[in-house]
């Protein structure tokens, strides 16, 4: 059963509202005098941006980027309602839903079934750890 990752309209207004609001509210906290300093050494509004602001928000960036893959990852509810045949869109929650409607006996297969889709959220989470720490706690603290 091939799995494909697309996304939904109200998956993508999900996201363009999460990082609408992690964005604005990361870049209205950044530190003013570290853009005036990059200004003073004649950076541009792009090299500002690029070379010292994007690499402060990277934490922020990549929280959004490891929420918006588990929101896809995890979706049931759409590929059920718009395709319920279609096996080229499952997600893999409604992969397993429907392997545990031809195996209701296989527990073990379904607990199986559950660390295989359970396996790349942990070890994408184990590796970017300190990053969704550090990017969930940006605008926690105030300087």
């Amino acid at each position: 059963m091939p799995l494909s990752i697309r996304l939904t309209s109200e998956e993508e207004a999900r996201l363009d509202a999460l990082a609408a609001r992690t964005g604005r509210s990361f870049f209205r906290t950044s530190s003013r005098s570290l853009i005036e300093a990059a200004r003073l050494d004649s950076a541009g509004h792009w090299r500002v941006l690029w070379q010292v602001l994007v690499p402060l928000a990277r934490p922020a960036i990549l929280t959004l980027v490891i929420l918006s893959f588990l929101w896809t990852w995890n979706e049931f509810l759409i590929p059920l309602v718009l395709a319920p045949t279609n096996e080229a869109i499952r997600t893999a929650p409604l992969g397993l839903s429907f392997f545990s409607g031809q195996y209701t006996q296989g527990f073990a297969l379904l607990a199986a079934g559950s660390v295989i889709i359970a396996a790349p959220i942990v070890v994408l989470y184990l590796f970017l750890q300190r990053h969704v720490i550090a990017g969930m706690l940006e605008g926690a603290v105030k300087d």
